[in-house]
């Protein structure tokens, strides 16, 4: 039996925001979690009068629903402008562009647009609490998402189209949703995101887990995107995760999430230590040192726009790109994929970032994951470094431009893919706004001490012959330092 809930959206859209993303991420939580249900039914009993705590406890004998089934949906969105905290009212100015994603539900369908299943019967007491409840509930998710709600006369029978809780398979549609861990308590429904975000310096309110939902695979579009197991079966040399946190890491830090990705992956292929292949991929041969000619594992940060120039240290990381030249296999990269998150244990300022949720965006050649990083037909001659570049030899008695054009020439020399190329010339820029700029940059991966720091330069190298890229050079190039993209026209 069970009790259900069934809810119509009269205007065809549903708005939320998970809680670990920020609204210009442009995810939309759907199905809604168990823990936005609650929150919402704690919301009624206070703005109806009805006795909160009976509504908990009420709360705590459903549970987190054990299914949802929902109408067939597609992903959309508008952009348009909001004033911030500086904007007047007889004021054109001080507004920002935002992304309002939304979630357009199908209405040909007679029945409810979402249905929420519990595998609990309620008392008849707990039943009218129940109903007064949801029938008192304006909206779910943001108010834009105006609901009509009732309780289904008749319990639903979940079968494997829903939406299920714990629900296994190799054809079948995931979701991360979050739930109450155990009975929730009235202080944590009603504890705000602010709260959570400012005064716990939490990503997730306390007395939450994340709760795993499945459904069979069907064609329809996904409201947020997720991971696929299926694998092209064309070498793939190139994975790009995108990076959503509930505050973004900036260029002047990249090398902390590369360093924290490069561990990660690391550890994911541990396992797998004994296969020469894999072990190849993280700069290995089997037990013996890392492997010379720089075809292992890259890990590589990218923001927005990334289009011939330097990167500016304030510019926010979009996405991290994982580039192995020699090519993995379906087994690495599988594993590769289940990696879901970065985040620093160390509460040193210094030393930690916000946690980032890491979602697969592309899988296969650099060129079609990454056209930024090279170029295609017959190359480019004229490259910019938009990371730091990190000379690896001592400068001795040479000029700074000739210190690195030696330098460049030996890094050159070590890659498969530059062999025989050399600098026809140098040009390093040392203008204040540039050295003031790299100076902030983090030039240390997380254990390295403060006294490590390197120098970072800005250069502009001419090559004697075209190279296709990418073209990753000098001390922490597997980390993303010493990056050289085609110069802009």
């Amino acid at each position: 039996m069970g009790t259900t809930v069934e809810i119509r959206f009269p205007l065809g859209r549903y708005h939320a925001t998970p809680w670990d993303a920020a609204a210009n991420t442009g995810y939309v939580e759907w199905p809604p979690s168990p823990w936005r249900v609650m929150r919402a039914l704690v919301a009624v009993a206070h703005s109806r009068f009805i006795d909160v705590d009976d509504t908990v406890a009420l709360l705590g004998r459903l549970g987190n629903p054990s299914a949802f089934e929902s109408a067939p949906v597609t992903m959309g969105s508008t952009r348009h402008y909001m004033p911030d905290i500086k904007h007047r009212t007889d004021d054109r100015g001080d507004t920002d562009l935002v992304i309002d994603s939304y979630v357009s539900i199908a209405q040909q369908r007679s029945g409810p647009d979402l249905q929420i299943h519990w595998d609990v019967d309620l008392a008849e007491d707990e039943l009218k609490l129940l109903t007064a409840l949801v029938e008192n509930l304006p909206y779910l998710g943001r108010s834009e998402s105006v609901c009509e709600a009732a309780v289904a006369e008749k319990p639903a029978q979940p079968d494997s189209t829903w939406w299920r809780i714990g629900a296994v398979g190799d054809q079948v549609d995931r979701a991360e949703l979050l739930g109450a861990d155990g009975a929730p308590s009235r202080s944590d429904l009603e504890a705000s995101p602010t709260m959570v975000r400012t005064k716990l310096r939490k990503v997730f309110p306390p007395g939450t887990r994340l709760l795993g939902y499945a459904r069979e695979s069907s064609d329809l579009s996904s409201a947020r995107p997720r991971r696929s197991s299926r694998l092209s079966s064309d070498p793939i040399t190139t994975i790009r995760l995108e990076l959503h946190g509930i505050a973004s890491v900036r260029m002047r830090d990249f090398l902390m999430p590369t360093d924290l990705a490069h561990s990660a992956v690391r550890k994911a292929l541990h396992a797998l230590d004994g296969d020469p292949e894999i072990a190849a991929i993280i700069g290995k041969d089997g037990t013996d040192p890392r492997q010379q000619g720089h075809d292992h594992l890259h890990v590589v940060a990218l923001p927005d726009d990334s289009r011939g120039r330097r990167f500016g240290g304030g510019a926010p990381i979009r996405s991290l790109l994982l580039w192995a030249p020699r090519g993995m296999s379906s087994e690495a990269v599988g594993r590769i994929c289940e990696i879901d998150r970065l985040w620093t244990p160390d509460r040193v300022t210094e030393n930690s970032i916000p946690t980032q949720r890491l979602l697969v965006a592309g899988l296969g050649d650099v060129s079609d994951i990454a056209p930024e990083t090279v170029f295609d037909g017959e190359g480019a001659t004229t490259w910019v470094s938009a990371t730091p570049y990190f000379p690896v030899r001592h400068r001795k008695r040479r000029t700074v431009r000739d210190w690195i054009k030696v330098d460049l020439n030996k890094e050159l020399g070590y890659r498969a893919a530059t062999a025989g190329v050399e600098v026809v010339d140098v040009e390093v820029d040392e203008t204040r706004a540039t050295v003031s700029d790299l100076v902030r940059f983090r030039r240390r991966r997380l254990r390295e001490q403060r006294q490590n720091a390197r120098r970072g330069f800005a250069v502009r190298v001419t090559l004697s012959r075209p190279v296709n890229g990418p073209l990753m050079l000098g001390q922490l190039s597997h980390f993303g330092a010493g990056l050289f993209i085609p110069a802009a026209p």
